[in-house]
């Protein structure tokens, strides 16, 4: 009798063992899980990049100002995408990619030949840096759909994208007006005959198409971040 009492208590504690063990493996499951990093308004995982001790994440803009090729490091090595780096040049998006250290809060990574913004993960704010291509325009024309604006302002580090050409000479670029960041899209549609004359800024990843003089299209953009009307 003693020894099936003892049978028993062995059974038992191997069952508690056994669950014990199922519990740790689900939470380190869900330890795994926490580091997952979604980029807002994204299913998809963020790229991830670690550099000096701290973690970077793709702001997805074009760093259309860098002027040197020559690389500060290069990411050496790689975990799963649903992974945050742990150590210094590593990746959850793959390596051999060439790093430039840019600002306090940013570094570039050259992605498929451009150098693609990564700010620290440990900003809160998220704001379009001063490295994107961006230059400012009046409303010459609308549709229902488009915008026809000349360029007014560009600033000087974004100057060559236009060839360095006079305001004057640069052709007239059509616009989404899908990108025109107004907050009520009543007002939207509302305003929409009303804004001939108004000024706009306009940020993109820095290039363009149907530029030259020759051609009677207007410019267009590659990928547009954002079209913002100014205030007058």
């Amino acid at each position: 009798m003693k020894k099936y009492i003892y049978s028993i208590a062995v059974i038992f504690i191997m069952i508690l063992v056994l669950t014990a063990c199922k519990d740790t493996v689900k939470d380190e499951d869900k330890a795994s899980d926490s580091n997952v990093v979604y980029p807002v308004g994204s299913d998809e995982k963020a790229k991830l990049v670690k550099v000096h001790g701290q973690l970077y994440i793709d702001m997805g803009y074009v760093n259309s100002a860098v002027t040197c090729g020559t690389a500060d490091g290069e990411i050496t090595s790689s975990v799963e995408p649903s992974q945050s780096p742990e150590k210094d040049n590593e990746s959850n998006f793959g390596k051999g990619y060439e790093y430039q250290l840019g600002d306090a809060h940013h570094i570039n990574v050259n992605i498929d030949g451009r150098w693609v913004v990564f700010q620290n993960l440990a900003i809160s704010s998220w704001q379009i840096p001063s490295c994107v291509a961006n230059f400012k325009a009046k409303i010459t024309e609308t549709s229902e759909d488009r915008l026809l604006v000349r360029v007014t302002d560009i600033p000087d580090n974004f100057k060559w994208i236009f060839q360095n050409k006079q305001m004057e000479e640069i052709k007239p670029i059509s616009l989404p007006i899908e990108k025109l960041n107004m907050e009520d899209k009543k007002k939207k549609e509302e305003e929409i005959n009303n804004l001939t004359g108004r000024t706009v800024q306009v940020w993109f990843d820095g290039s363009i198409k149907n530029s030259a003089a020759e051609m009677s299209y207007p410019i267009e953009l590659g990928e547009i971040y954002k079209i913002s009307l100014m205030e007058e």
